[in-house]
């Protein structure tokens, strides 16, 4: 059963990665991986490592505003996982992008707290 305390945590993590995002911001982003992290991209090959995942999962145009919805996580002492909605909404020279999708985090607790070990997600088409 996933704790109050692990519940909250995991969410402000979302809410930082989600800031962090919008703000294009790599350093900040890097934080909150695991250095093994391993991302799943619903149209490629899974790839391996802060670097490789970071590059991997940028968007095509700067990020206006991200939504996320439909939060299921759950967590125990070591690993946890969080799956939800997401809607993105990308500006492409002043037009807006809507992307929607559900995105999968496996998470680690690490001795600075939950980290991203792995993240996948899957646009609706």
């Amino acid at each position: 059963m996933t704790s109050t305390s692990d519940r909250m945590a995991i969410l402000a993590l979302q809410a930082d990665w989600v800031t962090a995002e919008r703000a294009n911001d790599s350093n900040r982003l890097r934080q909150f991986m695991c250095e093994d992290i391993t991302l799943w991209p619903d149209d490629g090959p899974a790839v391996t490592g802060i670097d490789v995942a970071l590059a991997a999962a940028k968007g095509p145009f700067p990020i206006r505003e991200i939504v996320i919805s439909d939060e299921v996580i759950e967590a125990g002492p070591v690993h946890g996982w969080k799956s939800a909605r997401f809607t993105t909404h990308f500006d492409n020279a002043g037009e807006t992008v809507t992307v929607q999708g559900r995105h999968l985090w496996v998470l680690r607790r690490e001795s600075t707290g939950w980290k991203l070990a792995g993240l996948s997600w899957q646009i609706d088409r």
